[in-house]
């Protein structure tokens, strides 16, 4: 267990993702030219997800965190504790889990042994040689596997106190399968997301407000992840039209139209355990009730038009505690 107190340990993540913040930072650079190289983002997108990942690892939000899923952030220096080891098993479509999961294990104070994709490795190899050049002592011990090296991947499951995981369905199936029985694993599977704007939303006066908005959700991750929307649904009636929205948006097969708002939840009843986001533009006076009827449905947050893809860092990821579920 790393001895250093955790108010120490945050205040260093603090320190580190405020130099990420800065524009000429160089490891931000050589992440920008990994996401654009490698990842194939665009420069704006690779910006974009930086400055999305880095303004929610800062040490007031992290402690804010911490005292939400502990009430006291001190317990992690006695009372609670993580594993010795966690492995992590990483996503190829999106770098913000490596980067959130990586951190979340420094913060229970575990060692992290993390296998990147081999599809796509993202960028926390240049995250842990920054946090080198800041803290050589809060970096030692992590380590990255080779990412197709299975045998060293296997002698892992032995050595890990807690596996983490992040992938399709299958993917996680297959790996618990694999693992030593009772070996305590945490999976995060497929997720599906979208937006759900009511008539009362289809205004003249705010439609291409919107229209931005909506793209920017669409945009950011380039619909790789599972905060990206898979479909919008718009309801008929309004101001303006889904076929007028949908060519503002010029991604017409994202726009669904619906008259009724029963059918629409019972078409989304069949996602109820796969529901990630839900981008809900409505009337200030059937936001509430819609909300609820969402999460019933299983949505695990509600956020605004142009917010899917800057999820706060206290959000629970797939409904769960994001480190509660890590310490014993």
């Amino acid at each position: 267990m790393n001895p250093r107190p955790i108010k120490e340990i945050v205040r260093q993540i603090g320190r580190l993702s405020a130099r990420w913040l800065s524009k000429n930072y160089s490891y931000r650079q050589k992440a920008l030219k990994k996401l654009v190289t490698r990842s194939h983002f665009s420069r704006k997108q690779a910006e974009a997800i930086l400055d999305s990942i880095f303004s929610e690892l800062t040490g007031k939000k992290i402690l804010a965190l911490l005292r939400l899923e502990f009430g006291n952030p001190l317990r992690l220096d006695g009372q609670v504790r993580g594993p010795d080891i966690i492995l992590h098993i990483l996503p190829g479509n999106v770098p913000n889990p490596a980067i959130f999961s990586f951190v979340f294990g420094i913060l229970v104070k575990s060692k992290n042994i993390c296998k990147v994709s081999g599809r796509d490795g993202g960028f926390l190899d240049v995250y842990l040689a920054s946090l080198r050049g800041i803290d050589p002592r809060l970096a030692a011990g992590h380590r990255l596997l080779p990412p197709k090296s299975k045998a060293s991947l296997r002698r892992h499951y032995k050595k890990a106190g807690l596996v983490v995981a992040y992938g399709s369905d299958e993917t996680l199936a297959r790996i618990q399968k694999d693992l030593p029985p009772a070996k305590p694993f945490i999976g995060h599977g497929h997720r599906v997301s979208l937006g759900f704007y009511t008539r009362a939303a289809m205004k003249k006066r705010n439609i291409r407000n919107l229209a931005g908005k909506a793209a920017h959700d669409i945009w950011m991750m380039d619909r790789r992840g599972c905060l990206s929307p898979s479909v919008i649904y718009v309801e008929k009636g309004g101001e303006v039209s889904p076929k007028s929205f949908s060519r503002m948006l010029k991604e017409p097969y994202l726009v669904r139209a619906f008259e009724k708002r029963e059918s629409v939840f019972w078409s989304l009843s069949h996602l109820r355990g796969a529901l990630s986001t839900v981008a809900l533009e409505a009337a200030p006076s059937e936001r509430k009730r819609l909300a609820a009827r969402l999460v019933k449905l299983g949505a695990n947050r509600i956020c605004r038009a142009g917010q899917m893809q800057h999820p706060l860092l206290a959000r629970r990821h797939d409904g769960r505690p994001n480190l509660a579920d890590w310490v014993w």
